[in-house]
């Protein structure tokens, strides 16, 4: 019989197949961390580029928008600029009569 027999499981020894078969499952783990590392970049990246899309929607639809817009102005324009020679017409005759 030994002396003195192991108290901690630090005392205990290990043989070949025991470290092999631990180190096969820290390897298994490690992979398998690995795999879901990269499953979660590339959920990562299909949202960036719905991101992106959604921002390019969106620029094209300002763009849209702003020609729409510039239509628009000039048409406020040219109401302006009729309003202004009517006005000035009015005062011109105005003018006259007085």
């Amino acid at each position: 019989m030994q002396a003195n027999p192991p108290k901690f499981s630090k005392e205990l020894y290990a043989t070949q197949q025991q470290l092999n078969e631990v180190r096969g499952e820290l390897k298994s783990d490690i992979a398998s961390v690995n795999l879901s590392i990269r499953s979660l970049e590339h959920k990562m990246d299909a949202r960036f580029e719905e991101a992106k899309a959604a921002n390019h929607r969106m620029l094209a639809l300002m763009e849209e928008m702003r020609a729409e817009n510039r239509y628009v102005l000039d048409g406020y324009a040219q109401i302006y600029a009729g309003q202004k020679a009517l006005e000035e017409r009015v005062t011109h005759l105005e003018e006259k009569s007085i």
